[in-house]
C-alpha cells in the first residue's frame, strides 16, 4: 500500500521542479530558509539582550527584518509559482540588506562589539548568496517565462 501512494505521488509530481512540489511544509528543506530561520534566532537572542533595553525601535526592526527573511522565502515557495517564488526571494534578499545595516549601526551605536558584528555581517552575506543562488535557480527552470528585468510574469504586463 505504501509503495503505491508513493508511485502515486511520484507520477502526480512528474514533471515539476522538487522545489516547487506543493507540499505544505516543503520549504522547510530549502537550506536558504534553514539558514535564514537560525539566522532569526540569533538576532532576536541578541537583540533581547539588555544593551537594546533603550533601543526598542531598533531592536523591533532588527527583529522585524530578520523574521521578513525566512517568511518572505515560506510565503514565496507557499504561492506555488516560480514567478511569484523568485519576486518574494528578492524581497527577503533585500531584507538581508536591511539586517545588514541595522547590525552596522548597532555597531555605531555602541551596543555590540566589532567582532560580533563582523560575524553577523558574514552570517547575513552567507544567507543573501544562498537566497540568490536559489533565486537564480527559480529563475532558469524550464518553462520560465519571468522578465528577468522585473522578476515578474512576462504575461502580466
Amino acid at each position: 500500500m505504501k509503495r503505491e501512494e508513493t508511485r502515486e505521488k511520484r507520477r502526480e509530481n512528474a514533471g515539476r521542479s522538487p522545489m516547487m512540489v506543493s507540499e505544505p511544509n516543503g520549504f522547510m528543506r530549502l537550506l536558504a530558509w534553514q539558514k535564514a530561520r537560525r539566522l532569526h534566532e540569533r538576532v532576536r537572542e541578541l537583540s533581547d539582550k539588555p544593551q537594546f533595553a533603550r533601543e526598542y525601535e531598533l531592536k523591533r526592526q532588527m527583529q522585524g527584518s530578520a523574521l521578513s527573511i525566512p517568511s518572505n522565502i515560506c510565503e514565496g515557495y507557499g504561492r506555488g509559482g516560480r514567478g511569484e517564488f523568485h519576486q518574494f526571494l528578492i524581497v527577503a534578499k533585500g531584507s538581508c540588506g536591511e539586517l545588514r545595516s541595522q547590525i552596522i549601526s548597532s555597531l555605531d551605536a555602541g551596543l555590540i562589539a566589532k567582532e560580533e558584528a563582523e560575524t553577523f555581517v558574514c552570517e547575513i552575506d552567507e544567507v543573501a548568496r544562498i537566497i540568490e543562488g536559489l533565486r537564480k535557480k527559480v529563475l532558469q527552470q524550464k518553462g520560465n517565462s519571468l522578465d528577468t528585468r522585473k522578476g515578474v510574469p512576462k504575461d502580466a504586463s
